[in-house]
């Protein structure tokens, strides 16, 4: 069996007064598709913010490809559901601008075609035309 792509070993994520979660362990292999469900206030935001390296855990260690996710790096991505999407830009349009963010000697050709496969694998293919205002956060 192979390691997981991601591993987040341990984890926990403590404030003054109140632990968020404690001991929290999972695996992600590449390619996997996976959701944290949970109530509101249960730490599936700050989770996501470790996992993306802009916010440490209390406790714990998050591997990415066997390295530590010590802070944020352009491997990683996060893409917020309010304001970090430029609201002039369609669903395609915004994915394809990160794309060229990172890989500066793409043409356009390559962007638009990498940003509808990435679009399609969310199961947002449909969606690629629309602005961020006629997105739905569940969608």
């Amino acid at each position: 069996m192979s390691k997981p792509y991601v591993s987040v070993e341990g984890i926990s994520r403590k404030f003054p007064g109140l632990t968020v979660f404690d001991n929290v362990w999972f695996g992600v292999n590449r390619g996997e598709f996976v959701c944290l469900v949970g109530h509101s206030g249960c730490g599936k935001t700050t989770i996501l913010n470790i996992l993306a390296g802009l916010d440490a855990p209390s406790g714990g260690v998050v591997l990415a490809d066997g390295r530590e996710i010590s802070g944020p790096s352009l491997e990683r991505a996060v893409i917020f559901q309010g304001h970090a999407l430029m609201p002039w830009l369609t669903a395609e349009q915004n994915v394809a601008f990160a794309l060229g963010c990172k890989h500066k000697g793409w043409d356009a050709g390559r962007l638009r075609d990498v940003a509808r496969s990435a679009l399609e694998k969310v199961g947002l293919g449909a969606a690629r035309a629309k602005k961020p205002s006629e997105l739905s956060g569940g969608m």
